[in-house]
């Protein structure tokens, strides 16, 4: 069902993860209801991948290392 990939490039590491939603077919949404529901998943993973990132530039920082930056992006 879910497939995960990791991929090294230049010490960063890139995590790809299919998700799969399924909506009963009784509910009868429309495409645009349904992106919906897709998009807000996609937005409580991107909120708890940015937590992450916050918490190791806080550590990061009080140890006064050398922040990296961390790219998130979707499509559909």
């Amino acid at each position: 069902m879910d497939r995960v990939k990791e991929v090294s490039r230049d010490k960063s590491k890139t995590l790809e993860r299919r998700v799969r939603i399924e909506i009963p077919t009784d509910m009868e949404l429309s495409e645009e209801e349904m992106k919906t529901i897709v998009e807000a998943t996609e937005n409580e993973i991107i909120d708890v991948i940015r937590d992450a990132q916050a918490q190791q530039l806080a550590a990061k920082a009080e140890a006064n290392e050398v922040s990296v930056g961390v790219v998130v992006s979707k499509s559909f």
